[in-house]
């Protein structure tokens, strides 16, 4: 049985929000100096997670991949911090839908031989 596409995104943000919730827990649990290398990888994750409950940015297809991985958190906020170390761009000068999600159905395409 196949979910609708809002069940989906509801399940999708359900996970986003244990992931946010898990990545918080770690990170506290790091020493001072840890926090500051970890700096870049924090602010990553804290600028997907906003974009993602603060947009409608998925459609089916999207969320149907991201569903597919165990965390998809930490995969986007990965992308996002190598798109915008690569680019040297700021997050608001680069919107996540148009750059992050392509790459992800892409690469979920390959990974996945869709």
């Amino acid at each position: 049985m196949k979910l609708c596409n809002s069940c989906m995104q509801n399940c999708l943000m359900e996970r986003i929000e244990q992931n946010y919730e898990d990545f918080k827990r770690t990170t506290l649990q790091l020493d001072d100096d840890s926090i500051f290398e970890y700096a870049p990888t924090i602010a990553a994750v804290q600028d997907v997670y906003f974009y993602m409950i603060t947009h409608d940015w998925a459609d089916m297809e999207q969320t149907e991949l991201l569903m597919q991985f165990e965390n998809p958190l930490k995969m986007l906020a990965d992308l996002w911090e190598e798109e915008s170390e690569d680019r040297g761009a700021d997050f608001g000068d680069m919107p996540i839908d148009g750059v992050i999600l392509c790459e992800i159905v892409e690469l979920g395409k390959k990974l996945f031989k869709c």
